[in-house]
């Protein structure tokens, strides 16, 4: 969660007082790490269209214990759930409207264009997950989402599919890659689960697109992902390139030859880190952390 910091603050305005408070432990819920993602930012985003110049704004995440809890919506909470609050000041919501605040066809004067859209997108996918969402808020008082995620027993942890860890997301971050691959499927599958992941991500077709993409930094991207055996410019020799322009960032690469012949002319003489194609979502973004995090 505290990977996504810099990109939520990116979300509100300069003149917001937007505040963090992470008091979870390591507790583990049985939900996708990217999906999480996507229901934070639609909250946080929702939150900072109507929050007023120099009001507030609070993401905080916790772990409760809760015994016959009644929501707004009538849910009932009993046991352990990881909460996720995101509360506003400003002018809020009626009761009405408060109580129609996930319905996907909602338009109302204090919800902006698209917000109906996010907040059903983040109704639907919490809980299909087993969690509850509430929402109260007050005419003049601002206005509080809270998501309720309950927390996977001991026992069941290991065996939990998908899982993450609140406290700590290793597959997450924030930094800056430039992938390079000149399968146009292979490369918007690649960046599209990158960007799942929260990362900034640049594109290239060829060796020679990732120079003029690079030559356009004003510092280097944090890592080349890039393919081993490309048509213009090998992975050697693109690298070999950014290493003469003095912009040779931290490099990953995939391939999916297993000739080694064929390696060994494309391949850069010195030995990167390396991924073998096909891999699956969760093993490049366990992969990418792990470079990046060397």
């Amino acid at each position: 969660m505290r990977s996504l910091s810099d990109t939520l603050r990116h979300l509100v305005p300069e003149d917001v007082d937007f505040r963090l408070s992470i008091r979870a432990s390591e507790a583990t819920v049985s939900f996708d790490g990217a999906q999480l993602q996507v229901v934070v930012m639609n909250l946080v985003a929702c939150a900072a269209e109507r929050v007023r110049s120099h009001g507030r704004l609070l993401l905080a995440v916790s772990e409760d214990t809760f015994d016959d809890v009644k929501l707004a919506g009538d849910q009932v909470l009993s046991g352990r759930y990881v909460t996720i609050l995101v509360a506003k000041t400003g002018e809020g919501l009626d009761e009405a409207e408060a109580k129609r605040a996930f319905e996907p066809r909602l338009t109302g004067r204090n919800l902006p264009r698209g917000t109906d859209l996010r907040l059903a997108s983040v109704y639907g996918v919490v809980t299909q997950s087993g969690g509850f969402v509430d929402v109260a808020s007050e005419r003049g008082r601002g206005t509080m989402f809270r998501v309720f995620l309950p927390v996977v027993a001991q026992e069941k942890r290991e065996a939990a599919s998908p899982h993450i860890r609140i406290h700590h997301d290793a597959k997450t971050g924030s930094e800056v890659i430039l992938v390079v691959e000149d399968d146009r499927a292979v490369r918007r599958t690649v960046c599209e689960a990158l960007e799942r992941f929260g990362y900034t991500v640049y594109e290239a077709a060829d060796g020679a697109e990732a120079l003029h993409i690079t030559a356009m930094f004003n510092t280097s991207p944090d890592l080349l992902l890039t393919d081993l055996v490309m048509p213009e410019l090998t992975g050697r020799e693109l690298i070999e390139g950014l290493r003469n322009e003095g912009r040779l960032p931290k490099v990953l690469m995939m391939s999916g030859y297993t000739d080694d012949e064929v390696l060994r002319r494309a391949g850069p003489a010195e030995s990167y880190p390396f991924l073998k194609k096909p891999f699956t979502v969760h093993e490049l973004a366990t992969k990418v952390r792990e470079v990046l995090d060397s």
